[in-house]
């Protein structure tokens, strides 16, 4: 049961190092449906997708839409320049990992990329996969739309040559999302960018002087010490006022009561000189 619980908090930290290390990320450029065929991916047969920025940004994150055939080992994804619509050059920034761990299903993978060069709006760029352990019928497999792309920013590519040369498919696209950080926002870090009393109050903040605050106004902070200190000054009110005035009423009540004992001893003597 130990065992089972420590694989468990493995597993769930896991989950969320892409957040811990890139923060909130946002999707930038993609083809992420109608998918109806498969491209291998094994040995020396790398496949490719092309894709053109539609703005100035840093790639943290590619997620693909792959599954795996049998025991495949490494997986590399590479993201490269291209020239004539090809994949050519050095690799940009890459990642590598275990494809054993992909599952045997259809279903998107994320892959976090460190160093990324910023991409330049308009220019192609190429994604491209290589699993060179993999023997066929040993394969990764990448989910493409071979029927009805819509995708105009790109194409699939595939080669025969351990990416020495690559064909293309023009009217079919492979499974992609690129993925950029966002800049920090209105939250409990980032107080200093709300620029309205809602967005402050939502974000844990307070608002006066116009400006988000992770303060409350100084006219609403008691010193550390006020509630000790309005506790000494009413015990020692109750002991300066409250004990005395108890006191008095009470040697009143006993001046009265004695008062009316006499009173009424008097008049019984007299009542007994009379009867004499």
């Amino acid at each position: 049961m130990m065992m089972r619980n420590k694989i468990l908090v493995s597993l769930i930290v896991l989950s969320l190092l892409p957040s811990l290390v890139f923060g909130a990320l946002g999707i930038v450029d993609y083809y992420n449906e109608g998918d109806d065929f498969d491209g291998s991916i094994y040995q020396d047969r790398p496949l490719a997708q092309t894709f053109t920025a539609s703005k100035i940004y840093q790639i943290k994150s590619i997620k693909l839409k792959l599954w795996r055939y049998s025991e495949v080992g490494n997986v590399e994804v590479y993201l490269k320049n291209t020239q004539n619509e090809n994949p050519i050059g050095e690799n940009l920034c890459s990642e590598i990992f275990d494809g054993n761990l992909l599952s045997t299903e259809p279903t998107w993978k994320e892959i976090n990329i460190e160093n990324c060069p910023s991409l330049e709006q308009g220019k192609q760029y190429a994604i491209v996969i290589f699993v060179p352990s993999a023997i066929y019928p040993q394969r990764v497999n990448w989910r493409y739309d071979g029927s009805s792309s819509t995708y105009v920013g790109g194409m699939r590519f595939y080669s025969l040559d351990n990416g020495a040369s690559w064909s293309s498919q023009s009217a079919q696209d492979f499974m992609f999302e690129t993925w950029e950080e966002l800049p920090p926002s209105c939250d409990e870090e980032h107080l200093e960018l709300c620029l309205t009393q809602g967005d402050c109050e939502g974000a844990g903040g307070y608002w006066y002087n116009e400006v988000c605050n992770a303060s409350p106004p100084p006219y609403l902070v008691f010193p550390s010490n006020f509630l000790a200190s309005l506790k000494t000054t009413a015990g020692e009110l109750f002991n300066d006022l409250v004990v005395p005035l108890v006191l008095v009423v009470s040697l009143s009540i006993s001046f009265w009561f004695i008062e009316k004992v006499i009173v009424v001893a008097q008049g019984n003597l007299r009542e007994s000189k009379k009867d004499k």
